[in-house]
């Protein structure tokens, strides 16, 4: 986990706890799921995922997604 620089107002120097971001296997409404504790501290990524026909998504976890059939003139979410 990264360690982030802990930012000041006026002179005093604010105490941000960093929380450790944990998943694990639990239920909900009867199903098994994977849950992730404290998300909101992960680092962004980006994931591009494609199929065997011709279909493409691609989802930022800054919350940007786009998809489409073929080629981007095709986009669903331009």
């Amino acid at each position: 986990m990264k360690s982030l620089k802990r930012p000041y107002i006026a002179s005093q120097q604010l105490n941000i706890k960093q929380k450790e971001v944990k998943g694990k296997l639990t239920r909900f409404d009867g199903e098994p799921v994977y849950c992730i504790e404290n998300y909101d501290y992960m680092d962004p990524f980006f994931m591009s995922i494609t199929s065997s026909s011709d279909l493409w998504m691609f989802i930022s976890s800054a919350g940007s997604l786009t998809a489409g059939r073929q080629n981007f003139n095709n986009a669903l979410f331009p």
